[in-house]
């Protein structure tokens, strides 16, 4: 603590070398409250310490200020950061050289643009979290946001769904989320978001570790929803009871919903998934393939789809349905919908 003080007094200091001197997490927290505050400090090197994680996410935190000037850690030696704590400072130090580059550029577009007309960016939470104080601040019409990333935690999407989602500071329409590890925990965050804001008619989570429990949430929302029209879940961990918990609060209230389109291509399938299903209205679309859907499933998939006034599109292609359940599938379903099975 009183090298932290000192730190924060002397600002002509350029270089640290606090190397093997027994510094646990209290210390590290200290030397974070005292970064932004000295200008001048470029070089701290920490290493063979007794820092935890805890530590290592409060220097994270300081670098990844406005006010930090540091440009070198060095944390080599220090055991008790797990790789946790590693990402944390890692990418800390990648927002500081997006912010030289892409980022910086991203943030003044936010800043000085009324009108965007899109947002596509690959990214991970430092910059996701960055990125919507400045929308949060600056709040530029915006109706279209695509991200997209591995380095997409929970973490981030719990932020965005706090900050830019729930409080309807961009006119949202569409929004991506594709390629994440945001898990269950944030489509519950999404979903608690979007219990605030009916401004959105198109909401894709692609490949973001959605399960059961994470549809269970969504399904939530959607009957409480009134403008959401396309929702693509593809490339999860979604399972028959997830499914069942999406198709029930679609089709609940058909005469006063807006959904269209419901995309759960490549999840976890079976055709259990339909049982006690009686129709997919009001959707006009139903993405269904690369499941585990078999010829069995797919006669009660017909029964569904007779059922079914508006459908226009099935696609079923990429399961185990055979030949022979082909033939009886296209036997019941009504010639005017658009068909894509194996082969198609």
């Amino acid at each position: 603590m009183v090298l932290a003080l000192l730190l924060e007094e002397n600002d002509s200091l350029q270089v640290l070398n606090l190397a093997s001197n027994g510094i646990g997490s209290a210390g590290a927290q200290a030397l974070s409250w005292a970064l932004p505050a000295n200008q001048n400090l470029k070089e701290l090197n920490l290493s063979g310490n007794q820092i935890r994680d805890f530590g290592a996410v409060k220097l994270a935190e300081a670098i990844c200020r406005d006010d930090c000037t540091l440009e070198t850690l060095e944390w080599e030696d220090c055991r008790r950061i797990t790789d946790f704590g590693r990402a944390r400072l890692e990418a800390a130090f990648r927002l500081r050289q997006a912010k030289g580059t892409w980022l910086g550029n991203t943030l003044r577009a936010i800043k000085t643009r009324r009108y965007m007309p899109s947002l596509s960016l690959k990214l991970g939470d430092e910059e996701l979290i960055c990125i919507c104080k400045h929308l949060e601040e600056h709040r530029p019409n915006l109706p279209f946001v695509s991200f997209k990333g591995p380095d997409v935690t929970n973490r981030g999407v719990e932020f965005l769904a706090k900050t830019v989602i729930s409080q309807n500071c961009i006119p949202l329409k569409r929004f991506y989320l594709q390629n994440t590890h945001m898990g269950d925990r944030g489509a519950a965050a999404i979903s608690q978001a979007l219990l605030h804001n009916d401004n959105l008619t198109v909401l894709s989570l692609s490949s973001c570790e959605i399960t059961n429990e994470g549809a269970s949430f969504l399904s939530n929302i959607l009957r409480r929803n009134p403008n959401l029209q396309r929702l693509d879940l593809k490339k999860n961990r979604i399972g028959d009871r997830g499914a069942h918990d999406l198709f029930t609060a679609i089709c609940d209230e058909p005469a006063h919903y807006t959904m269209t389109s419901l995309n759960l291509s490549q999840n976890q399938l079976t055709d259990r998934c339909f049982c006690p299903l009686v129709t997919f209205a009001p959707l006009k679309e139903v993405h269904l393939g690369d499941n585990m859907i078999t010829e069995h499933g797919a006669l009660d998939l017909a029964k569904i789809c007779m059922k079914t006034p508006n459908l226009g599109r099935l696609d079923i292609h990429g399961n185990r349905i055979t030949n022979r359940g082909i033939q009886a599938l296209r036997l019941f379903i009504p010639d005017d919908i658009k068909f894509f099975e194996s082969g198609n």
